[in-house]
């Protein structure tokens, strides 16, 4: 069962890559070209990144590294074919294909020859986002419409990766699989995820039917409204004073000098204030569209650097100078996440002892053989009975993982008493 549990999720986590490397691939092809035919060429760049995935796990350097130089071969043999995509095409095929073996190769330059799978994070939905603002900035409209139903595919497997990943982490605790309740499986910091990357492709869809030019007229003429509403409440005495006597006196023979209002009777101000609301509005949308591409980047070299330097942490660290405090802390990757801070309890308990423990012992080193009860006594708590309480709670969070809610608020109410 965990077998086919773990080949389910990597599948699932396989076609997510599939997905995000596709868009990617349709996308610059059909922004050089725009000829529909480069979908087709970006589906068999999709379809070889399973190899690029398999290799970049199974195979020796030489015949992952073989396998990419061979793609590009055959890309610049069709390109001296009458099938030839182009010469800008072909140089951004090959650049796609030299992108996608350094990506997952990355792990394998600074790690063990048998690398793991590269997880395909939830955040990289951002990427699909980027690339339709680019796309349905740019008017092409079909574009914009696959990278919706690509996004669409991408969503639904990266909820069932998420929730494959639930399951195999509840059955390989020795615990039953007839007997997970539902909250094993739909935990609060990936219903979040689910609902936000939901929310994004409603947003997607919705713009692409009525169009960024309607949205930001909708906005504006929105602001306008509350800038005439606001107007409304100004002072208006003396204006109906002054409009009474000019309506109770002859009108002079003579002609005025006063600027004509425009045709539609819209005042210079409010033009002026459309106008500037619509370039605010183009600005924000350019900065926040590179603001992303920037954060990708810096993720990507942050992950080359720390690669580096967590292999040269592991190296000079041996495996029986653990320390103590990285057993009461929660581990680092289910603490946060990156839109929403995890809410798992489990997690919650393990950081309030974490926290109680550490505080105590600022001038003083823990010893790391001691044990939780050891710890608790280390810090002379004052009252006994919610210490021993206090140390089971987190023994029976940190060995069986079995806790409710209700425990949290308990376990804060204890940590007072210790």
């Amino acid at each position: 069962m965990t077998e086919k549990l773990k080949t389910g999720r990597n599948l699932a986590d396989l076609l997510c890559w599939c997905c995000m490397y596709f868009g990617l691939c349709a996308s610059v092809l059909y922004l050089i070209t725009q000829n529909s035919n480069q979908f087709i060429i970006a589906l068999t760049l999709a379809v070889t990144l399973i190899g690029t995935v398999y290799l970049s796990v199974r195979a020796r350097a030489i015949f992952y590294i073989g396998y990419h130089i061979l793609l590009i071969a055959i890309t610049w043999g069709f390109s001296r074919t009458l099938a030839s995509p182009g010469l800008i095409s072909t140089w951004a095929i090959t650049v796609l294909i030299l992108f996608q073996m350094i990506l997952f190769f990355s792990k394998r330059l600074h790690s063990k020859e048998q690398a793991r799978y590269l997880k395909a994070s939830p955040a990289l939905a951002i990427l699909f986002f980027v690339l339709w603002i680019i796309s349905n900035g740019m008017g092409h409209g079909i574009l914009s419409t696959v990278l919706v139903v690509t996004a669409c595919v991408y969503l639904l497997s990266s909820i069932l990766t998420m929730y494959l990943t639930n399951m195999l982490s509840y059955i390989t605790g020795n615990r039953q699989m007839a007997n997970m309740p539902v909250r094993a499986l739909v935990r609060s910091g990936n219903f979040q995820i689910s609902l936000f990357m939901l929310l994004a492709l409603g947003a997607m869809v919705m713009f692409t039917n009525m169009g960024l030019g309607q949205l930001f007229n909708g906005l504006k003429n929105l602001l306008l409204a509350a800038v005439r509403f606001l107007f409304s409440f100004a002072p208006s005495n003396e204006e109906t004073t002054y409009s009474q006597a000019q309506t109770s006196a002859p009108l002079p023979d003579m002609e005025t000098n006063t600027a004509p209002l425009p045709d539609d009777g819209t005042s210079p101000i409010l033009i002026a204030a459309s106008d500037f609301i619509m370039a605010l509005f183009r600005v924000i949308l350019v900065v926040g569209a590179a603001a992303l591409v920037i954060f990708m980047i810096y993720q990507l070299i942050q992950r080359f650097n720390g690669l580096t330097v967590r292999r040269s942490k592991e190296k000079a660290k041996e495996p029986e100078s653990e320390d103590v405090i990285e057993k009461i802390i929660a581990p680092k990757g289910r603490r946060t996440s990156f839109f929403f801070s995890s809410a798992l309890p489990d997690d919650k308990i393990r950081r309030i002892y974490y926290k109680k423990i550490s505080g105590r012992h600022k001038k003083s080193p823990i010893d790391r053989s001691m044990s939780p009860q050891e710890l608790t006594e280390s810090i002379s708590p004052q009252d006994l009975e919610a210490a021993r309480q206090f140390t089971e709670i987190y023994e029976r969070v940190r060995y069986s993982g079995r806790t409710e809610a209700e425990d949290v608020a308990a376990y804060k109410n204890l940590a007072k008493k210790v």
